[in-house]
C-alpha cells in the first residue's frame, strides 16, 4: 500500500543529483536553498534528492533554521495528536532533519513506513541512514525503493552515490545502468550524465 504517491505533495529533498558525482568527482558542488516542490525533488526541480554527507548547504523545506526550532512544539504536539496521519509525522521528520536531529527523523520514518510501505518514504529513510553512517541499511532501503517502484531516479542516484562513495564504481555503474535501462527522458540523461561524471573521476 502506498502511503503517499510521488507526486502527491513535498516530501525531504536531497542532493542535486549531478552534484554528488561531481563532488565524488572533485569538483565543488552544492544545492541552492529553495521550497520542496516535488515528491522527491526540491531546489533545483530535477536534480535534488538527500545527501549531507556531500554538500553543505541542505534543504528540505523552504524555512531557516530558527524558523524550523520555533515551529517545532507545534509540529510535536500535531505528530504525537496524529500518530497515524503521515503528513504530520512528515511535517515533523523534515524539521528534526533540517535540525541535524537525524536520528529522531529517522525514528519517524520508520513509523511512516509501518503505516505502509511507499518508495519515495523508502528512499529518504535511506538517506536518513546513509546520515547515520548505517551504510549497507541505507543501501538496502535504496534498493527496497526501487523494488517498490523502478522508476524513481533519485533511488538510483543515491544508491550509486553510497557505492561510488565506497569506492565500488564498477557497482555504481551498475545500478545506473539499471535505472537508464528503466527510465527515459530527462531522467535517463540525468543518469548517464552521473555515469560521464564518476566515469571522468579519478
Amino acid at each position: 500500500m502506498r502511503v503517499l504517491g510521488r507526486r502527491t505533495r513535498p516530501l525531504v529533498v536531497t542532493v542535486c543529483a549531478l552534484s554528488t558525482v561531481l563532488l565524488l568527482a572533485g569538483f565543488v558542488a552544492g544545492c541552492s536553498s529553495g521550497g520542496a516542490t516535488g515528491s522527491t525533488t526540491t531546489t533545483a526541480p530535477t536534480d535534488t534528492s538527500t545527501t549531507k554527507t556531500s554538500v553543505t548547504s541542505m534543504v528540505v523545506g523552504d524555512k531557516t533554521k530558527e524558523q524550523y526550532q520555533a515551529a517545532l512544539p507545534d509540529l510535536e504536539a500535531k505528530a504525537k495528536a496524529n500518530p497515524n496521519d503521515v503528513t504530520a509525522l512528515l511535517d515533523l521528520a523534515v524539521a528534526y532533519y533540517n535540525l541535524d536531529r537525524i536520528q529522531e527523523a529517522a525514528t519517524l520514518y520508520e513509523q511512516m513506513l509501518k503505516l505502509g510501505e511507499d518508495a519515495t518514504l523508502r528512499n529518504n529513510y535511506g538517506n536518513m541512514l546513509r546520515d547515520l553512517g548505517r551504510t549497507e541499511e541505507a543501501k538496502a532501503a535504496y534498493r527496497k525503493a526501487l523494488d517498490e517502484d523502478p522508476t524513481l531516479v533519485v533511488g538510483y542516484v543515491n544508491l550509486s552515490g553510497v557505492l561510488a562513495a565506497e569506492g565500488k564504481k564498477d557497482e555504481a555503474y551498475t545500478v545506473l545502468d539499471e535505472g537508464i535501462a528503466k527510465l527515459g527522458g530527462a531522467d535517463k540523461t540525468r543518469l548517464e550524465k552521473i555515469k560521464t561524471a564518476l566515469q571522468a573521476a579519478k
